[in-house]
């Protein structure tokens, strides 16, 4: 086991690509989008050889070859953003690469449209109504009906969302449930 830091590359992999998000050198989101999407999916067909092999102490299987998505951006059906306070202001982001830095962002190359829209809602809204304590923000997608999942981590044991959650509901149809996990791991369904 060894850690490196790429200082220089002297001959690009003829599957380098050029990443196209703009967040991809501070967001600790995305690792593989240097790569062609080809190469990802040969490269996390080979992680779930090696993990059998390492974990599971296997010596002869087969892996059956990392399926494509039917998008290969947009495709993500799930996203745990961390929300910080700052100034006074509520921030949701991912943390940077390797660090606790929060990198908020405005757009994802590989979350759908809605996560992004529900995210700066919510944020806003916890913002404008002064409600504190929320600590993780996450998003699930239901993979054939597209509904969606909000659940919420706070870190007190009572957080009231009744300002918020009604107008939430109202303003995304698809929003199919919101969770709220207390600091004790309790969950309380608001929707």
């Amino acid at each position: 086991y060894c850690l490196a830091k790429l200082t220089a590359i002297q001959k690009a992999s003829p599957h380098r690509v050029s990443p196209p998000c703009p967040y991809v050198a501070r967001c600790g989101g995305c690792q593989l989008q240097h790569m062609a999407y080809e190469e990802q999916l040969a490269f996390k067909t080979q992680k779930v050889a090696a993990s059998l092999r390492r974990l599971g102490n296997l010596k002869e299987f087969t892996v059956c070859n990392c399926l494509p998505s039917v998008s290969v951006w947009k495709y993500r059906e799930r996203a745990n953003f961390h929300v910080q306070e700052e100034n006074g202001i509520l921030k949701a982001g991912f943390y940077q690469k390797k660090s606790r830095q929060l990198v908020t962002i405005d757009e994802c190359l590989l979350l759908p449209e809605s996560f992004i829209a529900i995210t700066q809602k919510v944020m806003a809204d916890l913002n404008r109504y002064g409600i504190n304590g929320i600590t993780e923000l996450w998003l699930r997608q239901g993979n054939v009906e597209r509904t969606v999942m909000l659940i919420l981590h706070s870190a007190y044991k009572k957080v009231d969302l009744t300002p918020c959650f009604a107008d939430w509901v109202q303003a995304f149809p698809f929003l199919q449930s919101i969770v709220i996990i207390n600091k004790d791991g309790q969950e309380e369904v608001l929707y």
